[in-house]
């Protein structure tokens, strides 16, 4: 298991920092909110026990949310085991299987959820993604890439290329 460390946040929040990346040199931090009930026959906890979703009506919840950045520096909600898939996978909603009351076990649980699957994530970092697609289209119109800028080069501004690129040119500008 990955280590990480805790920082209290105001008031119910709690900030988890895992200290490692995972294979995809991604970085996470976890916000863990502590919810109460405010009661109610509108409140969610009422809510989603009428509907069938929870056994009962929950008095206290912990509710997740995830900060996963990629090797690039683009943050996404990854990895949170309170979210799913819908049914007809057209958008993402709760995932009761990890709707917990609000106590120190449970906390636990939910935390060392996420990190596993952190941990367990396989594949291509963002950056490695992101290099073989300039590859391609490098290779497919005759272009080379180039990890310096040559002596006498310049960068040719206005010309859309993908973020951390630059268009180079040894040509001269029209005056």
């Amino acid at each position: 298991m990955m280590k990480y460390t805790i920082e209290k946040g105001k008031g119910s929040i709690t900030w988890i920092h895992v200290t490692e990346s995972n294979k995809k040199e991604e970085t996470l931090t976890i916000e863990l909110v502590e919810c109460t009930n405010p009661g109610g026959k509108h409140s969610l906890p009422y809510l989603w026990h009428k509907a069938g979703y929870t056994n009962k009506v929950l008095d206290t919840y912990l509710s997740i949310h995830t900060y996963c950045t990629d090797s690039e520096g683009n943050c996404f909600g990854r990895y949170n085991p309170q979210t799913k898939e819908s049914e007809e996978g057209k958008r993402i909603v709760i995932n009761f299987d990890w709707m917990f009351e609000n106590t120190e076990e449970n906390k636990l649980k939910l935390i060392n959820e996420t990190i596993r699957l952190f941990e367990s994530a396989t594949g291509k970092s963002a950056t490695q993604e992101k290099m073989e697609k300039c590859e391609k289209y490098a290779s497919e119109n005759d272009l080379s890439i180039v990890t310096e800028k040559p002596e006498g080069w310049r960068e040719l501004l206005g010309i859309t290329s993908p973020v951390g690129s630059v268009v180079i040119t040894d040509r001269k500008t029209f005056k």
